[in-house]
């Protein structure tokens, strides 16, 4: 079951890729306050419409616990969407995909997950065919560059330590909507806090942002994405799962060639052939 949970969140991943692309390119940082404001507020609707009874058991612990999640996950967002728009996707996409390496260190060494060294090569070989999958010719007269490199290696760090506390607590909680419940308050609150002590609530003048329609559909599929995740993630290898979430940019060259009629070259083609090949081994090895 863990397996077409897992399939499900990597298509739609797939889908919302594409649209972010273009929707975070005007007003970044309203684009990134928004998203992460409803995307939590769709959260909470979702817990509650599953379980009312988390506002009478409500527990202030739990929210001291899912903190850190809800600080790196917010940090590991900030930095995917200005490396996108600061830079080369063939420069800032290998250090992002490499999440999947912090990912598998820390799953075998802090939750003592196994993991045959076959897998583990295959990983690296999904790694390598995703990097290929995304390189495109480095645009030389971008300046910015550096600073793109800069946030891709934030989002690495950052959305790894998430995507491995994720698994932590789908392991602590009683369900993983639980904690969609906990750290939808706590993410809200921590957002509103900081644009307070920054003095910067303009960003919350909804009528200066442009993209709205965009993210509140965005953050709809992000919603469903990261529950279908955690539930992958009660009987899902983490290493493994992460692997396959990250082929989503599969998904994203193909509606691009359906919906924009972009050409693909045939040797992308053949890494796109391979990169399914690789995760449907995988998957088979890991039932």
């Amino acid at each position: 079951m863990w397996l077409v949970l897992c399939l499900i969140a990597t298509i739609l991943s797939g889908f919302i890729e594409i649209i972010e692309k273009k929707g975070s390119k005007e007003q970044p940082i309203r684009y990134i306050i928004w998203g992460l404001l409803f995307y939590n507020i769709y959260n909470l609707i979702v817990a509650l419409c599953y379980d009312v009874s988390y506002i009478n058991n409500f527990n202030l612990l739990n929210c001291l616990k899912v903190f850190p999640f809800c600080l790196f996950t917010s940090i590991g967002y900030y930095c995917s969407v200005n490396a996108l728009a600061n830079g080369d996707v063939s420069r800032v996409a290998p250090i992002m995909k490499s999440k999947t390496i912090l990912v598998l260190v820390l799953s075998v060494l802090l939750l003592n997950e196994t993991i045959s060294l076959f897998q583990v090569l295959l990983i690296f070989i999904i790694l390598i065919l995703n990097i290929l999958l995304t390189n495109q010719k480095v645009d030389k007269r971008r300046k910015n560059n550096a600073k793109g490199i800069l946030f891709a290696v934030g989002f690495l760090i950052f959305n790894g330590l998430g995507a491995f506390l994720n698994k932590v607590y789908v392991m602590a909680f009683s369900s993983p909507i639980e904690i969609s419940f906990y750290t939808g308050i706590v993410e809200i609150i921590f957002i509103l806090l900081v644009l307070t002590f920054t003095k910067k609530l303009d960003y919350l003048n909804i009528k200066k942002f442009k993209n709205i329609k965009i993210v509140l559909g965005i953050e709809v599929l992000e919603s469903i994405i990261i529950i279908l995740y955690r539930f992958s993630l009660v009987t899902g290898n983490l290493s493994i799962i992460t692997t396959i979430t990250s082929c989503s940019i599969i998904i994203t060259v193909i509606i691009s060639t359906i919906v924009f009629k972009e050409k693909i070259s045939f040797k992308k083609w053949l890494i796109i052939l391979a990169l399914v090949a690789c995760i449907a081994i995988l998957s088979v090895l890991s039932l």
